[in-house]
């Protein structure tokens, strides 16, 4: 696996956004078959498991550390729409069933399902509900972190675009550049800029410097230990010695 060192930074070039974990419950081999082989073809999903029990999905996934799921639930007479009725899907993961009658698509609007899937499975039905799971998850973040607001880049003299800080990842200077790594969309770059200017203008919330060359966005940290952190998507960061005091006494206003 590729990696490139800038200043103490470890970037994970295989790894540009979140993975999204999937999850499938599905008695029918056929079908938990076509949705493994779907999934298998988009590149920022990657599937974690397949159950027959719903009841054991919900508990794993539940403990799961990241907060981008989509989980596939095939309802039928053991696999109920009453086993997911208490849970919140714009908080804890979002939900796509799969049902193979007009009772089930009832079911998936009562519960708030993001999409619906109705066997057999076609490949387009797939592609549009993977789209309305990304917008949903997207919809989740911002009501999450309503707080950290956007911002205008400008990308040269007569280019500007709007983005949102909850989408932001990590802010990385290198060489001429200002580069800002997003969850769901492609990176952003503008030009050249001190990075202490740029933290002046976001959230003291929500983002904080962690070497010369980096900030990230506190919201998304999965984890971190000693001088180093790791994202939500995987990447891993080296904290320079006179920032660490800082971030650990930052993070503890999330």
């Amino acid at each position: 696996m590729k990696k490139i060192y800038i200043r103490n930074v470890i970037t994970n070039l295989s790894k540009p956004h979140v993975m999204t974990s999937c999850y499938i419950v599905d008695k029918s081999e056929s079908s938990t078959k076509k949705l493994v082989g779907l999934i298998s073809q988009i590149p920022e999903l990657v599937l974690l498991n397949t159950h027959t029990d719903l009841e054991r999905a919900l508990k794993e996934i539940t403990k799961a550390p990241s907060t981008t799921h989509i989980l596939f639930v095939a309802l039928d007479e053991s696999n109920t729409s009453g086993k997911l009725a208490n849970y919140d899907f714009y908080k804890e993961f979002v939900l796509v069933v799969v049902g193979s009658n007009d009772h089930f698509y009832k079911d998936a609007f009562e519960l708030g399902a993001a999409g619906y899937l109705s066997k057999p499975i076609k490949n387009e039905d797939f592609t549009s509900a993977i789209e309305k799971c990304k917008a949903r998850l997207i919809s989740n973040l911002d009501k999450r972190h309503s707080s950290l607001g956007e911002t205008v880049l400008k990308r040269g003299s007569f280019n500007s675009v709007k983005i949102s800080l909850n989408q932001v990842l990590f802010i990385e200077m290198v060489d001429d550049e200002t580069l800002w790594h997003m969850i769901f969309q492609d990176l952003e770059r503008s030009p050249s800029s001190d990075l202490d200017e740029i933290l002046k203008k976001l959230s003291p919330k929500g983002f904080v410097r962690i070497n010369e060359a980096v900030i990230v966005n506190k919201f998304h940290i999965n984890k971190f230990k000693g001088n180093k952190i790791c994202l939500i998507n995987g990447n891993w960061f080296e904290m320079e010695q006179r920032y660490v005091n800082e971030f650990y006494s930052s993070i503890n206003i999330i």
